[in-house]
């Protein structure tokens, strides 16, 4: 069928195309969950966590999920980011309430860096759960930097994050500036922090 037999994906204006279902034309504006979806993938596969189960952490035991349950999350400014779980269990939790409920704060990048005004990748098996939330860290250090401070570091992270996720660019340019300090220099920063 061409557009212009269709006037509801045509009307003069462009066209307008489905976004998460709705119909939307022009630039859509970013709903809570996309500011959400700010994920650390380090990797080449595009794998949130380096592949880790990330409802597997409400056990206090992370364990690797498998390529055969994995879940994509999408949204319009960022692609599509792939989960892996160890099993269609949690598969389906997560898919039920992936972001309220599961994803780790600060898109699994380093808390601890983040409270710093830093983009840090983090280890996923360097976390802690407090107030039903995970928390990633890029190494022990600075997890014992957080555990030492975890209300202030939270508030600090948290009011970093809001200015860096307002807008896309905001946090595009701070992207592209992703600390590329080895974990020993992380160290040493995270220690130089009174």
């Amino acid at each position: 069928m061409s557009q212009d037999a269709n006037p509801k994906q045509h009307n003069g204006h462009g066209h307008i195309q489905p976004v998460r279902g709705q119909a939307v034309q022009g630039v859509a504006a970013p709903d809570a969950e996309e500011v959400m979806a700010r994920v650390d993938v380090p990797d080449d596969g595009g794998t949130a966590l380096r592949g880790y189960d990330v409802v597997s952490y409400e056990t206090g035991a992370p364990v690797k999920g498998d390529s055969a349950h994995e879940v994509f999350t999408e949204n319009v400014r960022w692609g599509r980011v792939r989960y892996v779980f160890s099993s269609a269990e949690n598969a389906a939790k997560f898919k039920a309430g992936h972001l309220h409920d599961y994803a780790p704060a600060y898109g699994g990048f380093c808390a601890t860096g983040v409270s710093h005004g830093e983009l840090w990748h983090a280890d996923p098996t360097i976390f802690k759960i407090f107030n039903d939330k995970l928390y990633i860290f890029c190494c022990p250090a600075a997890k014992a930097h957080f555990d030492n401070s975890t209300e202030p570091s939270i508030a600090a992270a948290t009011k970093t994050w809001n200015a860096w996720t307002k807008t896309p660019v905001d946090f595009a340019n701070k992207a592209r500036s992703l600390s590329r300090r080895s974990p020993h220099d992380r160290v040493r920063a995270v220690r130089a922090v009174p």
